[in-house]
């Protein structure tokens, strides 16, 4: 899925900034995208018993034919109703319970199908970064094809004040989404618009972890995509290599109790080569730990 002259291209390109390195900031948190988003909203058939008899001993007789005919000659006319034997066999049969051949076996029944997980995917066209340090470029060019906006890298790269020493920022990042796609940078809490988050390495907390999934849930639902920084090694652990690196989130799968277990990414990085579809998607713990190891962790939204 890669090859060794790509690993070399990216150790001789420049250390951590082949996936595009990011300049990491004081964390900060903002309001949500719009007004309307600003208010955080927070399941052998019972085994047949065999029929068991008592056996019964065989009488022997050893009586003379004489004494046969003298102990027939006492004895009543058979009545089958007077039998004892023939009785206790009767009584054992009605103890034991018989198959009803019309109740349904259980093994044939399947069980009722448990409901499945829900994807909600924006597809777009992958974009694979022209450089090393262009990912944030790369991912803006994916972000805007969303929403049906087309600009070339290098373009976008001057926008973004991207640099080969510190890549690009994540305020840069929200700014030029805003502008491309809102027509204007976010000047208050009630502007629609992206807006960046910002923290530091190993410090994402469980309270920062559920307000991200839940503005990427909202996102998702309002068909809207964002961008997440993620630490390499730990997506790609085959390739031995620890850089911050921004990837495109376009898709969720949500289990039936509503919770996110799945995020489906496009990754611009040219040393990545999907293979098939489930290759884009991530347990969504392994997600945030990549996040929450990120050297200069962050997202917008």
């Amino acid at each position: 899925m890669k090859t060794s002259l790509k690993k070399m291209n990216l150790f001789l390109c420049l250390t951590g900034l082949l996936f595009g390195g990011c300049h990491t900031a004081q964390s900060t948190d903002t309001p949500s995208r719009s007004a309307e988003k600003a208010t955080e909203s927070s399941t052998s058939q019972t085994a047949q018993s065999s029929q068991h008899s008592q056996p019964q001993s065989e009488k022997t007789i050893a009586q003379s034919s004489v004494e046969k005919n003298a102990a027939s000659a006492q004895e009543p006319e058979f009545n089958e109703n007077n039998d004892p034997v023939l009785a206790s066999m009767q009584s054992q049969s009605q103890k034991t319970p018989q198959q009803d051949s019309s109740s349904p076996d259980k093994s044939s029944v399947s069980q009722a199908a448990q409901p499945a997980p829900t994807r909600i995917v924006y597809p777009v066209t992958r974009s694979v970064q022209e450089n090393g340090w262009y990912c944030g470029p790369a991912v803006m060019q994916m972000l805007l094809s969303h929403y049906g906006l087309e600009a070339s890298q290098s373009n976008l790269a001057q926008e973004l004040n991207t640099s080969s020493v510190t890549g690009t920022e994540y305020a840069d990042l929200a700014r030029v989404a805003s502008v491309h796609v809102f027509g204007a940078e976010v000047q208050s809490d009630e502007q629609p618009g992206f807006r960046p988050w910002i923290g530091k390495t190993g410090s994402f907390s469980a309270d920062e972890q559920s307000t991200f999934l839940r503005r990427l849930k909202r996102d998702m639902d309002s068909q809207d995509v964002l961008s997440a920084a993620v630490d390499v090694s730990v997506l790609y652990p085959s390739l031995n290599i620890s850089a911050a690196h921004v990837v495109l989130i376009n898709g969720i799968e949500v289990s039936p109790e509503g919770e996110i277990q799945k995020i489906r990414i496009e990754d611009p990085s040219y040393l990545i080569e999907y293979e098939n579809e489930e290759e884009h998607w991530f347990d969504i713990n392994l997600f945030l730990r990549a996040m929450d190891q990120c050297a200069e962790p962050g997202y917008i939204w």
